[in-house]
């Protein structure tokens, strides 16, 4: 990352520790996919949420990604019945033409009177009271045409943009740092699948896999680079686009990953502030091997 970023994940987990792992470790769908019908499909790590059915307000369900042939299959926990779509090589959406969902509208609105406390007498603040109309919702089923669904613009990695390393790396682009608005460029999310998690290898080889990229950690070494997921007969292909050569792992159904031979990663490593106080980086490479990882806790 940029020169802030590297500052920020200092900060953060000198004072933090490190990084926990993902609420839902593994296979994951993860951005947001729309129809030529207007309806669109907002995949998150923990659920998703279907916007522009009919009348209805954003429906939101559980979701479950399994590799079928070449394809994946993306199961939505929708009602009536389970919306059943299915994600193509080329990066498509396909789900039914016509879908049938439940879920709910606004029926009417109530008034609740709001107000702001003085935190230290607990009285009122003069002239803060104000009405705020409540809408109250109603079940309702309505029907809605999808079809197939291309791939929104790419978003930034909100999982980067939570992290202090993140804003840091944020504001130093907004203030013309070059290096920082490459890093951040780089950390944005083309809607599909991705692995979401920490896993931990032999040797002290830690991949952490977010939605924009995988940060590689080889003993003192470290770097942020790209990946790729293809359907494969054992599971799922993450090639891995390393600088010195592209790394090829496998991600079995169970959500375990294996690789094989060694890897060489070429970092930096804060080591100091010149006199004009800007950090100073001195090249960090490490090689270690592949083999069987596990799910970080």
């Amino acid at each position: 990352g940029g020169a802030l970023e590297c500052l920020g994940n200092g900060i953060s987990k000198s004072i933090f520790g490190p990084s926990t792992q993902a609420a839902n470790p593994g296979l994951r769908m993860l951005g947001q996919f729309n129809s030529s019908n207007k309806v669109a499909i907002n995949f998150g790590n923990d659920s998703a949420n279907i916007a522009g059915c009919g009348v209805l307000l954003p429906v939101g369900a559980a979701y479950q990604v399994q590799k079928v042939g070449d394809q994946f299959a993306v199961k939505l926990s929708t009602s009536p019945q389970p919306l059943l779509t299915a994600l193509g090589g080329d990066g498509k959406l396909t789900a039914p033409p016509s879908v049938t969902l439940d879920g709910k509208i606004v029926i009417g609105y109530t008034t609740e009177t709001q107000f702001l406390r003085d935190t230290t007498t607990n009285q009122i603040v003069p002239g803060s009271q104000h009405d705020v109309q409540i809408p109250i919702l109603g079940p309702k089923t309505d029907h809605c045409a999808i079809g197939a669904m291309t791939a929104g613009v790419a978003t930034p990695d909100d999982g980067f943009l939570a992290s202090l390393s993140g804003v840091m790396d944020a504001i130093g682009a907004m203030a013309g740092d070059a290096d920082a608005a490459k890093s951040v460029a780089q950390k944005t999310m083309v809607a599909g699948l991705r692995v979401i998690g920490a896993y931990l290898g032999p040797a002290g080889l830690r991949l952490e896999f977010k939605s924009s990229a995988v940060i590689v950690d080889c003993q003192q070494a470290h770097v942020a680079v790209p990946y790729q997921l293809s359907a494969a007969a054992a599971g799922v292909n993450v090639t891995v686009k390393d600088a010195s050569a592209p790394l090829a792992l496998l991600l079995q159904p169970d959500n375990s990953l294996t690789g094989s031979g060694s890897i060489t990663v070429k970092g930096r490593l804060l080591s100091g502030f010149d006199a004009n106080n800007n950090p100073v980086f001195t090249p960090a490479s490490a090689t270690c091997a592949l083999g069987a990882f596990t799910l970080a806790k």
